[in-house]
């Protein structure tokens, strides 16, 4: 599950980049900033949340995968709600989608910590 939230992140980065490297007459100057803040909530994820998650998982440290699954799931909801200034959400299946995984891989790692 830690690296389909890899995937899906990788994903919406890459989603993120193409739409900045629109013309700006498709995309508002606010909508631009907050795809901003979401490339760097997802660099987060992608760079930290992540290899924490693993490397948790090879040690047996699973409150630490635990607490990288929730910040990824964090992450995407904070993308998602940033946009709730702005209007519409140009990559709001994006974000459901990687909350929604990482939330199953932390609850994945909760069942573990409890067992």
């Amino acid at each position: 599950m830690i690296y389909t939230i890899d995937a899906k992140a990788t994903n919406a980065l890459e989603r993120i980049n193409n739409l900045l490297d629109q013309s700006s007459s498709l995309i508002s100057l606010e909508e631009r900033q907050e795809l901003r803040v979401c490339a760097d909530r997802y660099s987060v994820i992608i760079r930290g949340d992540v290899p924490q998650s693993i490397e948790a998982l090879r040690t047996g440290n699973y409150n630490f995968a635990y607490e990288g699954a929730s910040d990824a799931a964090a992450e995407a909801m904070s993308c998602e709600e940033g946009f709730s200034r702005v209007g519409k959400s140009p990559i709001s299946e994006i974000n459901i989608a990687v909350h929604d995984v990482s939330v199953v891989a932390a609850s994945i790692n909760k069942i573990i910590i409890s067992s």
